[in-house]
This record gives structure tokens, C-alpha cells and sequence, in this order.
């Protein structure tokens, strides 16, 4: 399972009592654990330098300009109110040492205390985050993305940041979960997984990794079943999701007893777990998936009991490294399986990036005759490989992609 670990960078420790979160970045031992999570395959955000509780308050947090370092940018508390921080001063210092430090891209941000600055979304923009997970649902009500508008004005520019509301949390003021009652917050929050997924709603659960109890309570939801259609996801790959979510464009026309959906190019590339559901499809007798010009695209149709018919590329596909040892010698050995290969004209490309430059490696295999592919090849120790898949149609043209995982 993959999550999103926001990151406070706090590299001081104020000595008055106030409002800032001190010293969490500044232990070496902590940078350590910060890469063990990214070689875990989980993703890093951004949760702010000082995850100071003033921060919505724009008189103590002006938006401030750019070019701000460790070495320069030194907001502290003092008493109830901080001195010394700016909007682009917290996104930009804590983005800028995690993607350093930790080598990774940072595309999300969540404010601390869930503080929201008037000027937080053209700064995030201006910075080139994606993504910000900084409002509540219950403050919102809707738990359905949308992009943030400037100054947070209703007739501000609509900015391309991405907001996706938190819907629930770890924080129960009334009755703060502990080792006896983690259960039942469990079940709370099963139960508003199971009535947003009848609304076709996204759930964001937020955790505070600091007991173990918590990690229980995760780990019963995940186990213990959720709601049909229901897929865990860490905020970025949820993120990318909705924006090609939002880029689809198509048509539909019926030709004899058949849906034909025709898809503009505008959507194009899709990405590899693209799906459609048809609703009351009740007389169909089949349902196809085309580009804007009319030729077919390769795809997995599936009538339901209820009248329903899902389209999707049916593609599945798992990358994994292994050590193989033979009396002395040790090697790494990648293997990538794939299930659902489309049938001619269609291809598939292997895409290994690796190294600082993203080097790009192009494997081109075939399928055995059951539509399954395995590739198997040597890899360098050391070095992180990130894999991903292209579909291409006869033309050579990429009609659906993978995001790349990394081993």
C-alpha cells in the first residue's frame, strides 16, 4: 500500500513557549527514517516549515517573494503570534530541502492545522505544486476535488492546483481515540468509506503516524474489506487520476443495438487503469470504445446483471526486484509481468528511466499466445529503476500509459 507522508521541515526549535512545531528536521536520524519511507515506495509532501497554527492569518503571513533558503528563512513563535514567516517562505523552504534531501519530487502540500492562507493557492502555483489537501469536507461539504481559485475568492482566478478535501482524521476532540477505542473509530470510519463510495466519492483519511494503534485501525480497513470499486491510493497517483479524469471528452452514438463511445483526442494518452460504466444499458447488445476518427481501441467490455457495462483496458501488470544468488555471486534480476497485453495492432513498450537525467531505456517484448508477457533482465545494484507501460496503436501512437513504479 502506498500513502502520502506531508513533512514538516522544522529545522529550529523555538525556546518560547508559542505555536511552532521546533526541531523535527534538524535530527539527522530523522532524514534517515524520511528516505527509508521513499525506498519503501511511499510518497513525500510538503506539510509546511513550522506548522504554525496563525498561518491562515494573512496580517502574520504575507504572501513574501521568492528566493528563500535554510539559511534565510527563519520564522519562530513568540507568545501566540509568529514573526518572521511568509506563504512562499513555508512552501518553498520545506519543498525545496525535502526534494533535495530525499531526492523525490513534492507535489502536495497540507497546511498544518489545516490553516489556509488567502494567498496559499497562486503560491503553490507559483511554486509548482499540484495538489493541496488543506481544507475539510466538512467545512467544504463536498468531498469531490476542484481547483483552487486566487486569493480564495469565489470570482478569483481559477489557478491549476488541484484541491482534494480531507474527509476524516485521526482527531476526535470529544473523545480522543486511544488503545482501547481504536476500534470503534475504525468502524466510523469504515462507515463513511461505505456511504461516500455509494455517492461515487473519494474518501482522504488523515493519520497522525505518532501510535501504533493508529497503524491498527489502518490496517483493519484495509483488511478487512472495503466497498466494492474501493482502491487505495496515495494523493498524488489520486490527484493524476481526476486530471485525466477531467481532460476525458467523448461522444456516443448508437449503431443498430450497440453503444459506440467516441473519444476525443484531447484525452489521449489514457491512463492504463482507464474505465468507463454505462448506466442503464438494459437492450444493449454491446458496447465499444473508439478514437474521434473511428477506429477501435483495445478494451475489456463487461455486461452486469443490473443493466450496467464496464469498459476498461483490462491491462494489469506488476514490477518487482529480486535478488538471485548463485554460490557466491549475487545479482539484482527485475521481473515485470503483464496480463491483458491488447491483441494486434496494437503493442506494448517497457519504459525503464533511471539516473539523475531519467535515462530512458525502451524494452519492446511479445507476448506469449495467452495475451501474458514476462520480462525478465539484470539490473545495477544500487540504483533505483523506475518502470512504466505504453500502449501503441498501429500508427506508433500512445492510446494509454502507466504511471512508473519504482524498484
Amino acid at each position: 500500500m502506498r500513502g502520502t507522508f506531508n513533512v514538516t521541515t522544522s529545522y529550529e526549535r523555538d525556546t518560547k513557549e508559542g505555536l511552532g512545531y521546533g526541531g523535527f528536521y534538524a535530527v539527522a536520524d530523522n532524514i534517515v527514517k524520511l528516505r527509508k519511507l521513499t525506498q519503501l515506495n511511499q510518497r513525500i509532501g510538503s506539510h509546511s516549515v513550522g506548522h504554525f497554527l496563525d498561518f491562515d492569518a494573512e496580517t502574520t503571513f504575507p504572501m513574501g517573494t521568492t528566493g528563500n533558503t535554510r539559511e534565510s528563512y527563519h520564522p519562530h513563535a513568540e507568545g501566540t503570534t509568529t514573526v518572521g514567516g511568509t506563504v512562499i517562505g513555508e512552501l518553498e523552504v520545506s519543498k525545496n530541502l525535502l526534494e533535495k534531501d530525499l531526492m523525490v519530487p513534492v507535489k502536495t502540500f497540507r497546511s498544518g492545522h489545516l490553516s489556509f492562507n488567502d494567498y496559499q493557492a497562486q503560491a503553490m502555483e507559483l511554486l509548482g505544486y499540484k495538489f493541496d489537501t488543506s481544507h475539510s469536507a466538512n467545512e467544504l461539504l463536498t468531498n469531490f476535488p476542484f481547483f483552487l481559485q486566487e486569493n480564495n475568492k469565489s470570482d478569483g482566478r481559477v489557478t491549476t492546483v488541484l484541491e482534494i478535501p480531507m474527509t476524516m482524521s485521526d482527531v476526535f476532540k470529544d473523545d480522543p481515540i486511544d488503545d482501547v477505542n481504536y476500534t470503534e473509530k475504525e468502524r466510523l470510519w469504515m462507515d463513511i468509506t461505505e456511504r461516500n463510495a455509494r455517492n461515487g466519492a473519494s474518501t482522504v483519511l488523515l493519520i497522525h503516524p505518532n501510535r501504533d494503534y493508529k497503524l491498527e485501525a489502518l490496517k483493519m480497513i484495509v483488511e478487512g474489506g472495503l466497498p466494492e470499486g474501493v482502491k487505495v491510493l496515495d494523493m498524488e497517483s489520486f490527484g493524476e487520476w481526476w486530471l485525466r479524469r477531467q481532460a476525458l471528452s467523448f461522444d456516443t452514438e448508437l449503431q443498430g443495438g450497440s453503444l459506440v463511445i467516441k473519444l476525443a483526442e484531447s484525452s489521449f494518452p489514457l491512463a492504463a487503469d482507464f474505465s468507463l460504466k454505462v448506466k442503464d444499458g438494459v437492450g444493449l447488445s454491446g458496447v465499444s470504445l473508439q478514437r474521434a476518427d473511428g477506429s477501435l481501441l483495445p478494451s475489456v467490455v463487461t455486461p452486469r446483471d443490473n443493466g450496467e457495462w464496464e469498459v476498461s483496458t483490462g491491462l494489469l501488470w506488476n514490477v518487482a526486484r529480486y535478488v538471485e544468488r548463485s554460490w557466491s555471486i549475487r545479482r539484482d534480476l527485475c521481473r515485470l509481468e503483464v496480463t491483458g497485453y491488447p491483441a494486434s495492432p496494437f503493442t506494448v513498450e517497457v519504459v525503464r528511466k533511471s539516473g539523475a537525467t531519467d535515462e530512458e531505456t525502451i524494452f519492446k517484448p511479445t507476448a506469449d499466445s495467452g495475451g501474458k508477457l514476462t520480462l525478465q533482465h539484470y539490473l545495477t545494484k544500487g540504483i533505483v529503476y523506475r518502470y512504466g507501460l505504453r500502449i501503441k496503436d498501429a500508427a506508433g501512437t500512445v492510446v494509454y500509459e502507466t504511471e512508473y513504479r519504482e524498484i
